[in-house]
């Protein structure tokens, strides 16, 4: 079994276009990620979470 670690700039670049496709089709996209995202999406929502003990 294969496990995606990273995706480089184009690969970041496609989903993004994705993205906007399925968002401007009415969806929505729940995404977690550790990377900035280049695209500006409209109605963004961030959630923070926090470690806490």
């Amino acid at each position: 079994m294969s496990h995606l670690a990273a995706l480089d700039k184009s690969g970041v670049a496609f989903l993004q276009a994705r993205f906007v496709e399925h968002l401007n089709a009415g969806g929505a996209i729940l995404l977690t990620t550790h990377q900035d995202l280049t695209t500006q999406f409209s109605d963004l929502k961030t959630v923070t979470l926090e470690y806490r003990h």
